[in-house]
């Protein structure tokens, strides 16, 4: 396996959540520029962060804004590791 095969099987998670400005959608599909949206649905799914979603005015295409003050801290980890996936 080549190192950089390798590195693609890890992700990182910061205890210190930060989502960018723009949809859920996009900060999902941030750590995978080129997932489809069923990928970021079955990320999401792995997360156990789907429902969450799906219950937001807007669901995944709901907006985040700069500090992601719309949603708790919990819910922007469960995002993020939703995007190393």
């Amino acid at each position: 396996m080549s190192r950089q095969e390798y590195r693609r099987q890890f992700g990182i998670v910061l205890q210190d959540a930060w989502l960018y400005e723009g949809t859920i959608k996009e900060n999902l599909r941030f750590g995978n520029l080129d997932a489809s949206d069923e990928e970021i649905i079955e990320a999401a799914k792995a997360a156990n962060v789907d429902h969450f979603i799906r219950t937001l005015p807007g669901g995944y295409n709901m907006d985040m804004d700069q500090y992601s003050s719309n949603i708790s801290l919990g819910q922007k980890q469960l995002l993020t590791v939703a995007r190393a996936l």
